[in-house]
């Protein structure tokens, strides 16, 4: 845990050092709330009835974890090259920790840019109708998942090895499943032969379960599906990380 921290405080000191990761992970939410809303707000709106802002943040705070955690394929994919990662193999530490310590700090990236789209959205009319306590679960499924992608990003870094390969990687299988699914647009208004999958898959599961927190809807089955999802993919991508980091290191 001591290693694990002391990575987690390496990389959080790169990224204060590097304030345009932070500058532009920031701003680049920002942008996708207010110019979804401006493309597509009424046009959703009068589909379903209601504040499209209102729909629309849990998906963009969903889809941002996905953005960031290229940054985690393309960050251990640059240490390799760099030979940062064969610094770390001649210390007296654990493997894990490397990767432990780097998914960590990028998780407290993420915490930074959700309040960034939670502070447009609220400029822009979101509110949180199901409560604070809601509110705070909502976050705690984001981070969760934001974490798991983080890990199966990591194992992609590892594999890969490029840095801007890595990021490309990582995005190709995982970006559509942001654009097929109820993040932007409702669900109901896709073909039918994809809602069932749009429906399911992960993506649209924990935007479902933060949009109904949000609302103050009963949230237990999307939630539930949410966490399943999350530990499902961090005990794939750990084992798989950590073995991958192995063999290399």
């Amino acid at each position: 845990m001591a290693e694990t921290l002391a990575i987690t405080g390496r990389y959080l000191r790169r990224f204060w050092r590097t304030p345009q990761l932070l500058f532009f992970g920031a701003v680049q939410p920002v942008i996708f709330v207010v110019g979804l809303n401006a493309v597509f707000g009424g046009l959703v709106s009068a589909f379903m009835g209601g504040s499209y802002v209102q729909y629309v943040v849990p998906g963009v705070l969903v889809m941002n974890v996905i953005l960031l955690a290229g940054s985690t394929a393309a960050g251990v994919a640059e240490d390799l090259q760099l030979g940062i990662i064969d610094r770390f193999r001649s210390l007296p530490m654990s493997r894990s920790a490397v990767l432990a310590g780097r998914t960590l700090a990028d998780l407290a990236r993420n915490a930074i840019t959700m309040t960034a789209v939670l502070v447009s959205g609220f400029a822009l009319g979101y509110r949180l109708h199901g409560g604070v306590a809601a509110g705070i679960e909502a976050i705690a499924v984001v981070l969760l998942f934001a974490y798991a992608v983080s890990w199966l990003f990591a194992s992609v870094g590892l594999a890969v090895k490029d840095p801007a390969a890595a990021q490309f990687a990582g995005f190709a299988p995982v970006l559509p499943l942001v654009y097929v699914s109820g993040a932007w647009i409702p669900i109901a208004s896709m073909q039918p032969g994809v809602r069932a999958f749009a429906r399911n898959q992960p993506v649209n599961v924990v935007t479902e379960a933060v949009r109904a927190l949000g609302e103050g809807h009963p949230a237990g089955h999307w939630v539930l599906l949410s966490v399943l999802w999350s530990l499902g993919i961090l005990a794939v991508f750990t084992v798989l990380a950590t073995r991958q980091y192995r063999r290399i290191a």
